[in-house]
């Protein structure tokens, strides 16, 4: 469910003004991050991300700056202690 939702967040334009955009995204890309953590099962990258994420903000800045790069979200996750 939060695949299909990510998938389909992540084809809208990120310089929306879309209110609706703004509200939904923390969360789904919230659950994608946690679920991408699951997945790849590196403790390191999740102590790292643990300390670098604190707000929304920081949040959002990560996935924005997934969005600049042509790899997958996980790739790009992993990338980050690399």
């Amino acid at each position: 469910e939060y695949e299909k939702a990510f998938e389909t967040i992540d084809l809208c334009d990120s310089n929306s003004k879309n209110d609706f955009y703004k509200q939904i995204l923390t969360p789904i890309v919230e659950k994608k991050l946690n679920l991408t953590l699951n997945h790849i099962n590196n403790p390191n990258l999740n102590s790292y991300l643990k300390s670098k994420i604190k707000t929304e903000k920081e949040l959002l800045t990560i996935y924005f700056d997934y969005k600049k790069n042509s790899v997958s979200f996980e790739r790009y996750i992993q990338s980050l202690i690399n």
